[in-house]
């Protein structure tokens, strides 16, 4: 991996939330797509930006085997040299944030079948842990055990926990968040299973999301919602993915659980890497980054990435109010 040991350690980076809360328009040519993000952000301490990049057409094909001469990264519209490209499937510490309210219960056998079915289409390096929520919040894994690739260790974990009680599901995030700190793994996520809202949180939702924000986590959101219950807030779901990079999910019934834990699976192992070195500067204005792929035969491309990153020369962390203005 080129530059790795030149520039990696150098990356501290947390997600902040952008000004604006729309994707990014893709551009018209016909032979290069820009960048297609979220409202993520972020903050550069020192000299590389990384950016994961995921490249599929329209029907949501992946598009596989493109190398460095095939990405463009601009950043406030001036092309940049390319320092870092992985284009590999890399290892990511994965929390299973499982809904454990008393709605859930007959749903349990399907989500902790969802559960082994990630591990098993996930990368053998991946690490996983299993949160267990109702109005309390469980960390599932023996007390010796940070993280696992055991698929039966997870599914116990999973279904280690009777469905009863009400939902605390801004703590269970936050907590969540606080455990992937202790991976040393820079690609982290987060997959969110739940049927509806918050109604027994210490915390808020705008706590939530600014812990969130610091996090380096991609969240995907699983709602196995009830149109009738009152409690359900999918809009929060549909922001939190947005705001870190993820995506939200709403399956028509609890059998398709299975199929959407392969899917993020996949797409986690999917990505490309690039990093490049930001032209120096003294602000910590907003900057845009757009990541446009030509690929001869492919002219219409949907190209996902963070929509931009804030750099800063020391130490020090702006709040998430400041962030957003």
């Amino acid at each position: 991996m080129r530059f790795v040991a030149t520039y990696k350690w150098f990356l501290i980076a947390a997600i902040f939330l952008a000004t604006g809360s729309l994707p990014a328009r893709s551009q018209s040519t016909p032979d290069a797509t820009e960048s297609h993000s979220g409202p993520s952000a972020i903050l550069i301490r020192s000299n590389l930006v990384d950016l994961p990049v995921s490249v599929r057409d329209h029907q949501g094909n992946f598009i596989e085997n493109l190398t460095e001469e095939n990405f463009r990264v601009l950043d406030e519209g001036h092309q940049q040299k390319i320092a870092l490209f992985e284009p590999r499937d890399l290892p990511v510490t994965v929390g299973l944030v499982v809904d454990h309210s008393g709605s859930m219960s007959s749903k349990l056998p399907e989500v902790s079948a969802a559960g082994a079915a990630f591990v098993k289409s996930s990368n053998p390096r991946d690490r996983l842990f299993v949160v267990n929520f109702n109005e309390r919040v469980s960390l599932m894994l023996p007390a010796a055990v940070s993280f696992t690739s055991d698929p039966q260790e997870l599914e116990r974990a999973v279904g280690g926990s009777t469905a009863h009680g009400q939902t605390a599901l801004y703590d269970a995030v936050i907590d969540a968040l606080d455990h992937l700190n202790q991976s040393k793994q820079e690609r982290q996520a987060l997959i969110l299973v739940t049927d509806g809202g918050d109604n027994a949180s210490r915390h808020t939702f705008r706590q939530m999301l600014e812990v969130a924000m610091k996090s380096r986590a991609l969240v995907y959101c699983i709602a196995i919602y009830d149109s009738n219950d009152e409690d359900a807030k999918l809009g929060e779901l549909i922001k939190l993915a947005k705001l870190t990079g993820g995506e939200a999910y709403f399956p028509r019934n609890v059998a398709e659980v299975v199929d959407l834990s392969r899917k993020i699976a996949v797409t986690l192992r999917k990505d490309y890497m690039l990093g490049f070195v930001p032209p120096p500067q003294n602000s910590r204005n907003w900057r845009t980054v757009r990541v446009l792929v030509s690929a001869p035969g492919k002219p219409k491309l949907v190209v996902r990435t963070r929509a931009g990153y804030v750099f800063s020369g020391d130490e020090s962390t702006p709040n998430a109010e400041k962030a957003q203005n």
